[in-house]
């Protein structure tokens, strides 16, 4: 073990000693907050006072990105025992000399704490922040273990013949505060609430929700229960709370995943689909309405269409608590669950002739998607899922409606622009992708599992391969690459085709399965180191940790807060692409106007620089991202070459704007493909041909690499990479049953020779680079709203398309 030094030791202690002054110098006030007088207690409990300090670093160097995750990021008990020997430490890995991290040059250590740099203000925030830390940990254990307990009753209703040993292990969760008691509510409610008719008002309103939840108490499971008790007491902790709203995480938004406030909101939000199952649609409601605005909503009136209007109260201080994406999914859930209690409440009240009366639900949308869009505190998908509502051209309800995301990313409202056109339309329509149809029957499954993914024959064969017959099954995406490869789609019936198909010689696409992967490692090598280098991080907290993959404050993204004064003027949360947006938009602008050899080289020369600052191989062994950059690296100038400077731009300002929502959702596949252009004047395109990727580029598409792979085809890489997410998992926000860990990607062994630049010549001539993204959908599969944006923003300066797959039946 590395032995640390006096003088490190000296520092320190001088480090605690003055935290220790600041803490015990606080003001009366704040120390009658306090329950107990220091958090630190490494001579009385030395293993949990470790696991305490480990989990706040890898909470604090997590960032807002992993407030959902696999276990890795540290929300997990301290209190009770666990399976703490299995965490992974970024510190150790560095200090072992085991891993690299790029962007701890831009982590400053200071060694004067004050005000400005310290992460809690006080010792109390800190010992709120534990005890969020602790709900956190027990309310992600408790839906691991209803989710490991409905798959195992699944499993059972199946197939009587299923050994234990199939089963999967079961998880215990722990009620660390004792919160299906009475006692035990009251006393965590005493512990963040020192006022003591605060308290009691809020325990009364936790016993009246707790009393209407006992009505159902028999049907439901002790992890549901706990599930749903916990996120009662949390939801009225956060709405007295959000009232006295913390000014630091007003000035440093990218905080507030160690927040108590946010976490309690999470938890909050965590519980929703839980009282949805069980139709308690006006207590899901009330919580929706806390963590989205911060209102107490008593009674939801359905009256008449002004109804709920009138009874809209907003805080402002709850855009802090959850990132956009999450926002929006809140707000369409908030009006699904409405209209469910508005038709129960009809059914109990109403008789069978009288007829439902939906214009409350649509006042109170038009009202959401009004605010909504004018301060971007939701994605523009939201926005779009809002105005499917009102059943008219997206075109006339944005109309007069301004949205920042909207006009920076261009995004278009639709395809055409005829108002004549628009004008007859009854319903809902907007922009829509060229689309490619074809037919395929998926392959019969004997056993009923609907959850799994169609198999597909696809149309190409080997039978010189070695690989059985039984696995020549293809998925939906796979058949969608064999179909371009062999020049069978793009369809030549698109008479709008912009970029003129029937011209344009089809076939020999090799391609990837990994939405978005190659864009997202582009934006790393190319954008987000030359802003960082261009803009100086003015806060410290930027950089908790020297071991972070992306700053923070990457994940928040561009929003606009309205004023005290009511005066319609907005201020602008403190984001990245805000706080950046002088060196985001003077880098993008002069991407845009780069040559597709430019481009290339700039891809080239980014890896390049990063491979230099390392003193020798050695060094350059512990950076593993930079290792498969290396290894693909002229693969990954043909991509950004053939993607050229204006698409890249308008991608990157994407990410820029909001890379917490824009890093999923893009295309499944990425499609690539050169040629020499013909010189001829008659412009024949059968007088283009194809260059053979695996003698130009080599790499991944060389022979020898594909008979290594045992491949049938060109080349097909992996899917769903997490290393491609900065700061995040690829399943952060997708949904409340993924717990599974990261699979561990084989590490490079041999340091790979740096390659030579790629130059846009085969053969003496003049190589042209084609890429295309294509979102490929099965028969009863459709777009969602976000991927739809994506297509939107990448068709306007690039090729985007979808590949729709139907059955012989359907197509007849």
């Amino acid at each position: 073990m590395y032995a640390p030094k006096k003088a490190e030791v000296d520092n320190a202690l001088k480090m605690i000693e003055s935290e220790w002054n600041d803490a015990t110098t606080d003001s009366s006030m704040q120390r009658s907050q306090r329950s107990v007088l220091s958090t630190i207690r490494l001579r009385e409990a030395p293993l949990q006072t470790l696991r305490r300090l480990m989990r706040l670093f890898l909470c604090a160097g997590g960032g807002p990105g992993s407030m959902r995750g696999d276990g890795t990021n540290g929300w997990r008990s301290c209190l009770v025992e666990g399976d703490w020997h299995k965490v992974e430490y970024p510190g150790l890995n560095s200090r072992f000399g085991l891993e690299a991290y790029s962007l701890q040059k831009y982590f400053v250590a200071e060694p004067d704490h004050n005000s400005g740099t310290r992460v809690f203000e006080t010792l109390n925030e800190f010992r709120l922040f534990e005890i969020g830390a602790e709900l956190r940990s027990s309310i992600d254990q408790a839906i691991e273990a209803y989710e490991t307990d409905k798959m195992i009753r699944r499993r059972k209703e199946k197939s009587s013949t299923v050994t234990d040993t199939s089963q999967p292990d079961a998880v215990s969760a722990v009620d660390v505060f004792h919160l299906l008691t009475k006692d035990g509510r009251f006393n965590l409610v005493r512990k963040v609430f020192s006022c003591e008719l605060e308290l009691l008002t809020i325990c009364r309103k936790i016993e009246n929700d707790v009393q209407q939840l006992n009505t159902i108490r028999d049907s439901m499971s002790e992890h549901e229960s706990l599930i749903l008790t916990t996120s009662i007491v949390c939801r009225w902790m956060l709405q007295f709370r959000i009232n006295s709203f913390s000014t630091s995480l007003i000035a440093r938004p990218w905080l507030r995943h160690i927040s108590l406030d946010a976490i309690l909101t999470y938890v909050t939000w965590d519980a929703v689909p839980f009282l949805e199952k069980r139709d308690l649609y006006v207590m899901a409601s009330s919580s929706l309405m806390t963590i989205l605005f911060g209102t107490e909503v008593h009674n939801f009136y359905f009256g008449g269409p002004d109804a709920l209007s009138n009874q809209f109260q907003y805080n402002q201080h709850a855009q802090y608590l959850l990132p956009r994406r999450n926002r929006g999914k809140a707000i369409e859930r908030l009006l699904i669950d409405l209209t469910h209690a508005h038709r129960k409440s009809h059914k109990e009240t109403s008789n069978k002739t009288t007829p439902l009366d939906l214009s409350p639900i649509q006042g109170f949308c038009r009202l959401l998607l009004g605010n909504t869009a004018i301060s971007c505190s939701i994605p523009f998908s939201s926005i779009r899922n809002l105005a499917r509502r009102l059943k008219a051209p997206l075109i006339k309800t944005m109309d007069g409606i301004s949205n920042d995301e909207m006009q920076l990313l261009h995004i278009r409202l639709d395809n055409v622009s005829s108002s004549d056109e628009i004008e007859s339309c009854t319903g809902y329509r907007d922009w829509t992708p060229e689309t490619d149809v074809a037919v395929a029957n998926a392959i019969s499954n004997d056993r009923d599992e609907s959850s799994k993914r169609c198999a597909f024959v696809g149309w190409e064969s080997n039978d010189n391969d070695n690989r059985p017959e039984s696995t020549r099954s293809l998925n939906v995406e796979e058949l969608a690459l064999e179909l371009y490869h062999s020049a069978r789609l793009p369809n030549t019936n698109d008479k709008d085709n912009k970029d003129n198909v029937s011209n344009v010689p089809r076939g020999n696409w090799e391609g990837w399965h990994n939405e978005g992967g190659h864009a997202r490692k582009l934006f790393r090598i190319m954008f987000l180191q030359a802003v960082l280098e261009s803009t100086p991080v003015d806060d410290p907290t930027i950089f908790l940790t020297p071991y972070q993959h992306s700053p923070h404050d990457l994940h928040v993204g561009y929003q606009k807060i309205a004023s005290d004064d009511c005066n319609k003027k907005f201020s602008l949360i403190r984001g990245f692409y805000e706080r950046r947006r002088h060196s985001v938009e003077a880098f993008l602008s002069k991407l845009s106007q780069q040559t597709d050899q430019s481009v290339g080289d700039i891809v080239y020369d980014s890896v390049k620089a990063r491979w230099d600052s390392h003193a020798n191989d050695e060094s350059r062994m512990k950076d593993v991202p930079l290792l498969r950059d290396v290894a693909e690296l002229r693969t990954l100038s043909m991509i950004a070459a053939g993607l050229g400077g204006q698409a890249l731009s308008s991608m990157f300002r994407a990410l820029a704007f909001d890379y917490r929502h824009y890093s999923g959702g893009l295309p499944d596949l990425l499609l690539a493909r050169a040629r020499c252009p013909s010189t001829h004047t008659s412009g024949d395109s059968k007088d283009n041909h194809f260059v053979d990727l695996g003698e130009w580029i080599g790499e991944a598409f060389c022979k020898d690499y594909i008979e290594e792979e045992n491949l049938n085809r060109s080349i097909s890489m992996l899917a769903d990479r997490d290393d491609d997410f900065l700061g995040c998992s690829k399943n952060v926000d997708s949904g409340h049953n993924k717990f599974s860990s990261k699979k561990k990607r084989q590490k490079i062994s041999v340091i790979p020779a740096f390659p030579n630049k790629l130059q846009l010549m085969y053969s003496e001539n003049l190589v042209e680079v084609d890429c295309m993204f294509v979102e490929v959908k099965s028969a009863n599969d459709r777009l969602d709203a976000r991927q739809e944006d994506w297509l939107n923003i990448i068709d306007m300066c690039g090729a985007a398309r979808v590949c729709k797959f139907g059955s012989k039946k359907q197509s007849k």
